[in-house]
């Protein structure tokens, strides 16, 4: 038996199955992912360095050539570009479409591993990223508020953060802006000489200092217990209580040489503040911050940020009086307008074909039959 045939017979059934089709339809089809640009995976990875204050010429002379070295023998590589700046190295490499990009990554973390023993000592690790244009934030929030930048930031990452981070669809946040807090030793250059310090030697001292580390393990009665070395600087005090250098002082009067130790307090001044050198965000040229707002993979985007917007009023609830969470910028707006200009484009041709269909049958029932007809086709 034909369809047609089964349709004249079963008109029900048929309607049935065709309001079951349009029902399951209207359920599922907003669910479907929606976004700017089509998942599509460049075969493209980078390599990012940070090496402190430094010049360009000696970022490039000392890490960047280093990992270009390193990097040419992967396999797979078409090309290599390389940016060195003022306390950062970006080396970017293109595979071709058929190379396996974890693989890829794969020998290059191996790589990493390898060179980071020779890298400067103040020169961070490597890291590899991967190019994911569906990466990009959806959103970006603003908040403002009485409080001194710093404490914003600190509110911003503490606690506006993982409450944006608990909706639906939500997979990373990123604060930008504000201010960090930062402990500031300032080195009296009378003092240096006097004992006979360096800058490099105070810094070494420092370092060695402020360890948190495992120590091993110790058995004991057939027990093991695992050694845990914990010397973090909790506060200032510790700071400058930080033993830098011994020293020997011949006793008044005698030939007799006492030692002594210098500590941090007698050479610098340890104090606590903010370094506003990073990124400087500006709302209406007000010093400020936002928080970057990026939804899960295959997500749809506009369903993300309208539940994002409808958590702010929740998440304003809970912040301190005159601190105010806002939409600054979303990208879905674009997104948004362009699925209406499609659904009104649908909607105007649905409507002229049917107007051109009576137009020739003359007939508003056979009109209607074609038109469900069709409409159901693309449902």
């Amino acid at each position: 038996m034909k369809i047609s045939e089964l349709s004249v017979r079963q008109p029900v059934t048929i309607s049935m199955l065709f309001a079951l089709i349009c029902v399951v339809s209207a359920i599922f089809v907003p669910r479907l992912g929606v976004a700017l640009f089509p998942s599509v995976t460049f075969p493209m990875l980078s390599v990012s360095t940070t090496y402190g204050n430094v010049g360009p010429a000696e970022v490039e002379q000392n890490v960047t050539k280093l990992l270009e070295s390193r990097l040419s023998v992967v396999s797979g590589l078409k090309s290599m570009t390389s940016t060195s700046s003022a306390g950062r190295s970006n080396i970017s490499l293109e595979f071709g479409y058929d190379t396996d990009l974890t693989e890829a990554s794969d020998a290059i973390n191996q790589i990493l591993s390898r060179v980071v023993r020779m890298l400067p000592d103040e020169c961070d690790t490597p890291i590899l990223r991967k190019f994911d244009i569906n990466s990009m934030p959806i959103m970006r929030l603003t908040v403002r508020g009485d409080l001194p930048i710093s404490e914003l930031k600190a509110l911003a990452e503490d606690k506006i953060a993982p409450l944006l981070e608990r909706v639906d669809g939500v997979a990373a946040t990123n604060v930008s802006g504000g201010a960090n807090k930062i402990i500031r030793v300032d080195v009296t250059e009378n003092r240096l000489r006097a004992y006979g310090l360096t800058l490099s030697g105070i810094a070494s001292s420092l370092a060695v200092r402020n360890i948190q580390s495992s120590g091993g393990t110790m058995t004991e009665d057939g027990k093991n217990y695992q050694i845990f070395v914990d010397e973090k600087f909790r506060t200032l005090d510790d700071i400058r209580q930080t033993v830098v250098a011994g020293v020997s002082i011949p006793a008044v009067g005698s030939s007799v040489t006492r030692s002594n130790v210098v500590r941090l307090e007698d050479v610098a001044e340890v104090s606590d503040s903010y370094d506003y050198s990073g990124n400087a965000v500006y709302i209406d040229g007000v010093p400020g911050l936002y928080i970057s707002v990026t939804n899960e993979t295959d997500s749809n985007s506009t369903s993300v940020a309208e539940a994002v917007r409808d958590a702010i009023p929740e998440i304003n609830a809970l912040l301190p009086f005159g601190v105010e969470l806002s939409v600054l910028s979303d990208n879905t707006t674009m997104i948004s307008s362009t699925m209406n200009e499609v659904y009104n484009s649908a909607l105007q041709g649905a409507v002229l074909a049917m107007l051109v269909i009576l137009l020739f049958l003359r007939s508003m029932k056979g009109t209607l039959i074609i038109g469900l007809s069709d409409r159901k086709s693309v449902v």
